[in-house]
């Protein structure tokens, strides 16, 4: 009968040396996986943070266009004072005993 024991060596250090690659892989999946997740965490922070800077943005548009129709009125409001103030003179000028209106 023939001596295996060559043949099954040989066979083993193959598997071995075929384990290792595997190995080898699997630790370069991990450290692949590990930068995967420490870049998607980067970059969800990124995206939360865009998404705050544009809701500060859309707040500070509402803010402005809230103040610009605000100043619209007290100006249109400032414009009508100042038209009365004018006329009054002219009212009580003409009507001196008229009492001033509210």
């Amino acid at each position: 009968m023939r001596d295996i024991r060559g043949d099954l060596r040989d066979r083993a250090d193959r598997l071995e040396k075929q384990i290792n690659a595997e190995n080898s892989q699997f630790d370069v999946m991990l450290q692949l996986r590990t930068k995967r997740d420490g870049d998607l965490q980067q970059l969800r922070a990124q995206l939360q943070l865009v998404n705050k800077l544009l809701e500060f943005a859309a707040r500070h548009d509402n803010v402005r266009a809230n103040l610009a129709a605000r100043i619209a009125v007290a100006e249109v409001a400032e414009t009508s004072i100042r038209k009365s103030i004018e006329i009054r003179p002219l009212i009580l000028w003409r009507f001196p005993n008229r009492p001033p209106s509210q």
